[in-house]
């Protein structure tokens, strides 16, 4: 069965090793935190054929304990649905196992732009990004609402520029992950081998303009709502909440993490944009990756 299992397991990441996008985004990885890292390291097609029985019991005598385990429960409970969940999980013994998965800090010691060769491929996927702060850091929800004017949402800079004006995409996008060890921003697209560069060029164009020109009073408005709509949604029933609270917990945080970002999103200023991108996105720490034909 586990022999079964490995072999196609081994062919879909096989078959997913032909998509460029799949190549950029692990090279991505690898480049900003480094092979070693925890966030860096990357499969292999062999690591199946390693994989056994006793490889899998010890990661889960090691991670599956009650050490890692939380119970999170939202919509309408009474007191029997409580006394349910003490009665199955409160006596559970904690075991006192700890992972020894190491955590190094991210190297700055790697070239910032990397080619994966793809011979034959129509496009090239382009990542440009790196390690950022996480939820933890005061900063985190300005860095939200500057990733989301940039290439955010359907009418972020980035879409008008690249997608609309220019016409080298379908689709642009930039976003900000939240990791137990670090955080990661990065700008995601695909486009014709021939318009890469320009696409680099007029993507780091469009930072240095929100690092340089005060928004505009409209273009803000239009962020705000669009992010304030984003917030209710992340709390439209039972299961978006458990969702939201767990994705704030997991950091040692509560909701009041969510009261401060729908605040900044309100009461965030122009000048403030500014000083986050300045502080968020200096160019010459941004890794540029690109996957397909040379």
């Amino acid at each position: 069965m586990m022999n079964a299992m490995m072999k196609k397991r081994q062919r879909w990441f096989l078959n997913n090793r032909e998509k460029v996008g799949n190549l950029a985004m692990d090279k991505f990885f690898e480049s900003v935190f480094g092979e070693k890292h925890p966030y860096g390291r990357q499969l292999k097609a062999e690591d199946f054929e390693m994989m056994n029985r006793s490889l899998v019991s010890e990661f889960h005598s090691k991670l599956y304990t009650p050490d890692n385990m939380a119970v999170i429960m939202s919509g309408k409970a009474d007191r029997g649905a409580f006394g349910l969940l003490n009665q199955y999980f409160g006596s559970v013994a904690l075991s006192g196992v700890k992972s020894d998965i190491p955590k190094p800090l991210p190297s700055a010691e790697r070239p910032v732009q990397v080619n994966v060769n793809k011979p034959g491929a129509v496009q090239s996927a382009l990542r440009i990004g790196s390690a950022t702060i996480n939820k933890r850091h005061a900063d985190y929800p300005g860095l939200k609402i500057i990733t989301t004017i940039l290439g955010g949402y359907f009418g972020s800079r980035l879409m008008k520029n690249i997608r609309e004006d220019k016409g080298f995409t379908y689709g642009i996008s930039s976003s900000v992950t939240s990791l137990d060890l670090s955080g990661y921003k990065v700008i995601s697209t695909e486009i014709s081998p021939k318009n890469c560069s320009e696409t680099i060029d007029e993507i780091l164009k469009e930072i240095r303009t929100l690092q340089t020109q005060p928004l505009p009073a409209d273009e803000l408005a239009v962020v705000r709502n669009y992010m304030s709509g984003e917030m209710v949604r992340m709390f439209d029933g039972p299961f978006a909440i458990a969702e939201s609270f767990r994705a704030a917990w997991e950091f040692g945080l509560d909701n009041s993490y969510y009261r401060k970002l729908s605040e900044k999103i309100l009461k965030i200023s122009p000048d403030e944009i500014i000083h986050l991108a300045q502080t968020y996105y200096n160019i010459d720490e941004l890794y540029r990756v690109t996957a397909g034909p040379e």
